[in-house]
């Protein structure tokens, strides 16, 4: 069961809605929302935030945040549902036509919110964008990584399939118009998530550094084993490669890291995705398999833990 507790909603729908999922992020939460309500902007935004059963203090703060801004919406589950669930029902809430993304452990950075606006109004033909996040530690320190390191000012449905996504998810802000994604009976990976808006067309970059990534040892992904992780990513993948036709070089390119990435951890080659590879094989995938090793050996060390 899933309640709502507003303590006031305007009239009017706002032009954006900021997503917050989080779960047992009691030490990271505040700071988050802080970052978000205190956005300067010429336009109104609301913050909704999915709490999915926290069991440690997250609750009580969000809930004092609330009674103090009408702008901060707080949805909690009565029991844990997981990040997928949590995370669609918190987007299928938010009433702006756009929607941006943030992660409870992560922290915005001023200006965020106004720029990204300004960029989509000024390319209506893009469907979302993304910026650069500075990687810092559970404590807020920096790393004085940033990620990603490279990336042209856009990138579509290839892009992504290559390379997995080629952002981070709490920078994203899409077009509401074109997300077709509203549930799941499985789990779904910002990956996934990220492909449903991109096959209505490509995303812009800002390179400028516009948040911060925390590193977060106890975060959902962390907690999973590297093979459960690495088979719900699978998974996706041949969900993506039956809806995404005409992708099979990307595919394949993908497909051959995967194999790649499971032999260096010692995981077994699943059925599955030698499924993967058979049905994508196809001529002239040198390319994209160069182009997301590339990738992979650029950008993936400044998420080493």
């Amino acid at each position: 069961m899933l309640t709502e507790a507003v303590v006031a909603v305007s009239g009017s729908d706002p032009k954006v809605s900021v997503c917050v999922v989080t779960y047992n992020h009691e030490r990271f939460i505040e700071p988050c929302i802080r970052s978000l309500l205190e956005q300067e902007t010429g336009f109104e935004f609301e913050v909704i935030v999915g709490d999915d059963a926290s069991t440690d203090g997250t609750g009580a703060i969000l809930a004092s945040l609330a009674r103090r801004d009408g702008r901060l919406r707080v949805m909690t589950w009565q029991k844990n549902v997981g990040g997928t669930q949590n995370f669609l029902a918190v987007h299928n809430a938010a009433r702006g036509k756009l929607v941006a993304n943030v992660d409870g452990d992560d922290v915005a950075a001023p200006g965020k919110l106004a720029r990204q606006v300004a960029f989509l109004d000024s390319n209506p033909s893009l469907v979302a964008c993304g910026h650069r996040m500075e990687v810092i530690n559970e404590a807020g320190k920096s790393s004085g990584a940033s990620f990603p390191k490279h990336l042209s000012a856009t990138f579509g449905l290839g892009k992504l399939i290559r390379v997995g996504v080629p952002v981070m998810n709490s920078s994203i802000m899409y077009r509401k118009e074109f997300r077709d994604l509203k549930k799941s009976s499985g789990e779904v990976l910002d990956w996934y998530f990220m492909g449903d808006i991109l096959k209505h067309g490509d995303a812009g970059y800002l390179s400028e550094n516009y948040g911060y990534y925390r590193i977060n040892s106890k975060s959902a992904v962390s907690t999973l084993s590297r093979e459960k992780m690495s088979d719900i990513v699978l998974d996706n993948y041949i969900e993506g490669f039956r809806e995404w036709p005409g992708m099979e070089k990307d595919f394949f390119a993908r497909a051959i890291l995967m194999f790649l990435h499971r032999k260096s951890l010692g995981l077994p080659i699943s059925s599955k995705l030698r499924w993967l590879l058979r049905q994508s094989v196809t001529p002239f995938a040198i390319g994209s398999f160069i182009d997301g090793a590339y990738w992979y050996l650029e950008n993936r060390p400044a998420l080493a833990r």
